[in-house]
């Protein structure tokens, strides 16, 4: 059990919800969209915001993923916790994605170059396809098996 986790969980940042297929195509849509968006940043010479439509191409594919699930997060590094514990995903990229984008977004010496940029963009393609084939995969029975395993863990 992740003490984390479990503060979320009682703060109501982490919870279960239905399963909403419309939220989970939703924020695959966002997934999409911002991947889109920051590649055309990427041709357009602005590697920082590039670096942040990465990283929020590969949040809204997980929080996809967790809303497919039934499971609501509001905290990013809950969701790459989540990812990890609950789907036995590798929330690491997720996090190092999150890592940078702050590092270039808040602090106005970092550094982002094209190459830097380009190379989380195809973090971001292999990690949300990653994604989708996971949600493509779930049966009815594991999501009922991921929401039992998070309510034993964290209710």
């Amino acid at each position: 059990m992740n003490i984390f986790l479990k503060k979320l969980v009682a703060e109501r940042k982490v919870v279960l919800v239905g399963q909403n297929g419309n939220l989970a195509h939703a924020y695959a849509e966002k997934s999409r969209n911002s991947l889109k968006a920051a590649k055309i940043l990427r041709r357009e010479e602005l590697p920082e915001e590039a670096t942040t439509m990465a990283y929020y191409a590969m949040y809204h594919q997980a929080l996809a993923l967790l809303f497919s699930t039934g499971i609501k997060s509001e905290n990013h590094a809950a969701t790459a916790i989540l990812l990890a514990e609950l789907f036995v995903v590798d929330g690491d990229a997720l996090a190092a994605a999150r890592r940078t984008r702050v590092k270039t977004q808040y602090y106005a010496d970092a550094e982002m170059t094209r190459a830097k940029a380009e190379t989380l963009i195809r973090e971001a393609e292999t990690f949300t396809t990653g994604i989708r084939d996971r949600i493509d995969r779930l049966t009815t029975t594991e999501k009922a098996h991921i929401r039992a395993e998070f309510s034993r863990e964290y209710l």
